[in-house]
């Protein structure tokens, strides 16, 4: 809770394939809007300026207001950051999955995610660019965090569940997972434990 007593305003990101984002308000979702949707390019990739900037107009929040910022994806995001001017700028409908950049980035991915000690600079070094992307859209939190990727997918599942569930979670890859299994137990979507995980051998 921020210290003068106001609402705690949560700002969500997505800056891979269909970025996107989303506001938070005391725990509701107030605004969320696809960077796709603005540029009018599909399945827009990269930081979502657009998006950003959107939820936070039509939530009427001030960019000093937000208390903290959460993106999806922990490990292995830093090239892409770093470049992210030039990835944005790519049509992901002309990029092939198969293509030796996109099986190299991937491998560098799951290399990252399967070292502790690199993963852990590596999320570190890849906050960076997004510090200075909030920054320029007056954006300052100090609270800016990378969450796990299939457990932002299992939270959002688990939110629209009744309560306990069991939760599946399949993606081609994030944070080194392709696959997890989940129980949503309680009264909360947020309580959320990891039964099993599979790593990207297990793709579909």
């Amino acid at each position: 809770k921020p210290r003068d007593g106001g609402p705690v305003c949560a700002l969500g990101l997505w800056d891979g394939h269909d970025a996107g984002a989303a506001l938070v308000v005391d725990g509701l979702v107030v605004a969320a809007v696809s960077e796709e949707r603005l540029t009018r390019q599909k399945r827009q990739a990269g930081f979502p300026r657009r998006a950003v900037a959107e939820v936070l107009r039509l939530s009427g929040v001030t960019p000093a207001e937000v208390t903290a910022v959460g993106v999806a994806g922990r490990y292995g995001r830093a090239p892409a950051r770093a470049l992210d001017r030039r990835y944005a700028a790519l049509n992901p409908l002309h990029i092939d999955p198969l293509a030796w950049s996109s099986l190299a980035f991937a491998q560098y991915q799951h290399t990252v995610a399967a070292l502790p000690g690199l993963r852990n600079f590596e999320s570190a070094v890849g906050l960076r660019p997004l510090a200075r992307e909030l920054a320029d859209l007056g954006v300052h939190t100090r609270d800016l965090g990378a969450l796990d990727h299939h457990l932002c997918h299992a939270m959002g599942a688990a939110a629209r569940s009744p309560l306990p569930a069991l939760v599946l979670t399949a993606d081609g890859y994030g944070d080194g997972v392709s696959l997890a299994v989940w129980r949503a137990g309680g009264r909360r979507a947020q309580e959320l434990t990891c039964l099993a995980s599979q790593g990207p051998r297990a793709s579909l």
